[in-house]
């Protein structure tokens, strides 16, 4: 007999049980997932190789517990950079259920949705495992009591599925686009505080904003620039690893340039 637990062509029976799945909707009924197929179908990833093969990129993939931040101007690719990101962390962990990623679109026809849930939502459907008693027991506390969890709910039980990985990935594009200063304060502010809980790694791209920046104080920062004649990309870091050291510039060269 297999257990359930066990790989096999077929999802476990209890992920196929209608309230596993009303528990999901629960959370939240968004699926960033529509997004990214989207993208990865209507672009070209292999464009942002050079990217992903890049030192910083790659010290942050191995690293626990690290942040890397994409902020540029708008038309630079940095949404289809996140697909390109989450397309190649999926290629490399796809099959180690100890490693979970979740990952956000934001944009203001998503305004109230609770992002934090978006998020747990990914980590509870990611797990081999059926979820946490933390997990049964906020649900079945607020159908009883007919409300919504509290964002210190959330961010508990978020905290308790998280730890059920060995490695975490949360990927999250443009919070500038959230509904408000608070929205998006709120979000970051729940993402750092679950870094440094569980040492989960945050990739996030932006457009410029001084507010945001300053969230990423400390953190690698990375800016893409705008294409060009001669260079269809580039790429420069200004590593903060230190939040008042001075900034250098560092020039990279491209592993590989876009090609039409």
């Amino acid at each position: 007999m297999v257990s359930d637990l066990e790989s096999t062509d077929e999802p476990p029976r209890w992920q196929q049980d209608q309230g596993y799945k009303d528990f999901l909707n629960w959370l939240t009924p968004i699926d960033h997932s529509q997004c990214q197929d989207s993208l990865v179908r209507g672009r070209n990833l292999e464009d942002y190789r050079w990217f992903l093969e890049s030192t910083e990129f790659q010290t942050w993939l191995q690293d626990c517990g690290t942040t890397l931040f994409c902020p540029d101007e708008a038309g630079t690719g940095k949404t289809t950079l996140t697909a390109a990101v989450i397309d190649h962390i999926f290629s490399r962990f796809d099959s180690d259920p100890d490693v979970a990623i979740a990952y956000i679109y934001c944009d203001y026809e998503r305004q109230g949705t609770d992002l934090a849930a978006t998020l747990l939502r990914q980590l509870v459907k990611r797990s081999s495992l059926p979820p946490s008693e933390t997990s049964k027991i906020l649900y079945r506390l607020c159908i009883y009591h007919f409300r919504r969890p509290t964002p210190d709910e959330i961010s508990a039980t978020l905290q308790s599925v998280t730890l059920r990985y060995s490695r975490v990935f949360i990927i999250v594009d443009g919070p500038t686009e959230c509904a408000g200063s608070e929205c998006q304060s709120r979000l970051l502010s729940e993402i750092f505080s679950l870094r440094a809980m569980t040492g989960a790694n945050f990739f996030a791209t932006s457009r410029p904003d001084r507010k945001i920046e300053l969230e990423f104080e400390g953190c690698t920062i990375c800016r893409l620039r705008p294409p060009d004649k001669d260079a269809r990309s580039g790429l420069s870091m200004l590593p903060r690893n230190r939040p008042n050291m001075d900034e250098k510039l560092v020039t990279k060269n491209k592993r590989s340039v876009f090609s039409k």
